[in-house]
């Protein structure tokens, strides 16, 4: 059997620390004030995820007309050149 010594902290006094090392922790209203603004991100994001998506698409268009051009002018060009000179 051990004897308490007196140089050993009281239940009060190792209670109180205790106590004051929780201080720095997340409380139930802290992780749900979180959570909401989490769900505000995923909104937020999904909502520009949506746009890029659009403006890619719009690129894509663009890029298939301008190329469906070039292919055409280099065919026009070269039906040209070879009646010219064939």
């Amino acid at each position: 059997m051990t004897t308490q010594t007196d140089d050993r902290p009281s239940t009060e006094e190792r209670v109180s620390r205790l106590e004051g090392a929780y201080d720095h922790l997340a409380t139930k209203a802290d992780v749900a004030e979180l959570r909401t603004e989490v769900v505000k991100w995923r909104a937020d994001i999904a909502a520009m995820e949506s746009r890029l998506r659009a403006d890619l698409s719009a690129m894509e268009s663009r890029l298939i007309r301008w190329l469906v051009s070039a292919v055409g002018v280099g065919v026009a060009v070269n039906v040209a050149l070879n009646k010219l000179l064939g």
